[in-house]
């Protein structure tokens, strides 16, 4: 869970900084973060590094990927609704 917290805050404050734009410039600050989340997992998986790979760590991590960009597409719907 801590790294599924770090992951998503980590990739939350870099969409913040980016004004939740993905352009070719802010990718991969973007995606930075779940890049190395996720293959750190992987990576315990196959014996590069060291740890015990859990199937539990890898969806929350997967889960923590995709919640900021979930919550970004959501503020944006009500923004809209709004105006």
């Amino acid at each position: 869970m801590p790294d599924a917290l770090w992951l998503f805050s980590f990739t939350y404050i870099i969409l913040l900084i980016w004004d939740f734009k993905i352009t070719r410039q802010s990718v991969l600050w973007i995606f930075l973060a779940p890049i190395v989340g996720l293959f750190s997992e992987i990576g315990q998986l196959i014996g590069i590094i060291p740890g015990t790979f859990d199937k539990i760590d890898f969806i929350l991590l997967l889960l923590s990927t995709a919640l900021p960009f979930y919550s970004v597409s959501n503020l944006k719907s009500i923004k809209i609704k709004i105006l």
